[in-house]
């Protein structure tokens, strides 16, 4: 069995060599979900495209009664005001800040970005709201 090290390379190696930096994390993120899914079968850790599509669908319908507003909120006036203010609020994404990181730090954040589908950006905006939120902490 290779090390990861010899992994990563062993995949650096195959890309072309006029990839960019961004398609070489996409390829190592890539062979990395395949190596999680893979994993996630032996240990049965599955469901069948049966159950998918059962899912899918209750997700689709889910959607479509929210879109024809089939929900009725049980919230009085007050407290509907107050979370649509707390709504407002958390969406507003207005503020920017500049933050300094090691290049290192970078591209990890960029490849766990990537693994996730999400933009980096975003990744480090979730976690800063989970750290705030008390959900991630930091220990010494």
């Amino acid at each position: 069995m290779l090390s990861a090290k010899d992994e990563i390379a062993k995949i650096i190696q195959k890309q072309p060599d006029d990839s960019s930096y961004d398609e070489i994390l996409r390829g190592l993120a890539f062979a990395r979900m395949v190596e999680r899914g893979l994993l996630d079968s032996r240990h049965n850790r599955t469901i069948s495209n049966d159950e998918m599509a059962r899912r899918i669908n209750d997700e689709k319908e889910l959607a479509n009664s929210l879109e024809d507003e089939d929900w009725i909120s049980d919230l009085t006036p007050k407290d509907r005001a107050k979370y649509k203010e707390y709504a407002r609020y958390s969406l507003n994404k207005q503020k920017r800040i500049n933050i300094r990181m090691s290049e290192r730090d970078l591209k990890k954040i960029r490849a766990k970005a990537i693994e996730e589908g999400i933009p980096y950006q975003s990744l480090i905006s979730m976690l800063i709201h989970k750290y705030n939120e008390g959900k991630v902490s930091i220990t010494r």
